[in-house]
């Protein structure tokens, strides 16, 4: 329901599976959620044909820079590490669009932890592609009202006293970045 609410009034189609996020999961996610999603995406690509598939970038602190070990230490800073499932889906379905025309996107709010820009690197550079950083405009007040039909997530996501609400439209950038993954 939340996700109708948000989605209201953007072209788009949107297919659920039967799925239980990370953070969810007691053990190791199932490898038939592997073939679950795989399929999905194979279906998808019959149905229209293909076209333009945008995947999370994996925006955020990692292990290998002085702010993610600082995160550890929850009372200095949030952790704000790329999604598990971001980067899980990211590094499971890029492999299988080879002939189509992917964007990485830069999600919030990891990238208030670090921006996307060295994960899409990385990202291509491992797909044998090259990226091209474009950044559009955003028109805040719309995003943060869909953001805020988020009801079960949004109270998760405000974080610390000095990170922006993310349901709030002075908080939200004034523009989004996105990285074309070009075939070499």
């Amino acid at each position: 329901l939340e996700d109708q609410r948000a989605l209201a009034g953007v072209d788009i189609s949107v297919r659920y599976l039967d799925l239980v996020e990370g953070q969810y999961l007691t053990r190791a996610r199932p490898a038939t959620d592997a073939q679950t999603i795989l399929n999905a995406v194979a279906s998808w690509k019959r149905e229209v044909g293909g076209g333009v598939v945008a995947l999370p970038a994996g925006a955020g602190w990692t292990g290998h820079n002085l702010w993610a070990r600082l995160s550890r230490i929850r009372w200095i800073l949030p952790a704000l590490a790329p999604n598990p499932d971001h980067v899980y889906l990211r590094d499971l379905i890029l492999p299988a669009l080879s002939r189509d025309e992917v964007w990485l996107y830069e999600e919030l709010p990891y990238r208030w932890g670090r921006p996307g820009h060295d994960a899409a690197s990385r990202v291509s550079q491992a797909a044998g592609r090259r990226e091209r950083m474009l950044e559009r405009p955003v028109d805040r007040t719309a995003k943060a009202a869909a953001i805020g039909e988020y009801h079960s997530q949004v109270p998760w996501l405000r974080g610390r006293r000095w990170m922006p609400r993310i349901d709030d439209p002075r908080g939200l950038p004034r523009r989004e970045r996105y990285w074309v993954l070009e075939r070499s």
